[in-house]
């Protein structure tokens, strides 16, 4: 088994899974929890002008 590095672009990926299931699950804050952190670790292992760092945001504000 290979461990990823932390922050990683297929950590962040899973973190925003997560939060969908979550949302599916109408439990909005955990959802949110785990998209913000989504967010933050894309921030540290993407480029700022990424369009990943623009969508998910976009999620999170609506």
């Amino acid at each position: 088994m290979r461990l990823l590095p932390a922050p990683h672009p297929h950590i962040a990926r899973c973190l925003g899974n997560i939060g969908l299931v979550h949302e599916t699950k109408r439990d909005i804050d955990l959802a949110l929890k785990c998209f913000f952190e989504e967010f933050e670790m894309e921030e540290q292992c993407l480029p700022p002008d990424h369009p990943n760092l623009g969508l998910h945001l976009d999620w999170i504000i609506t």
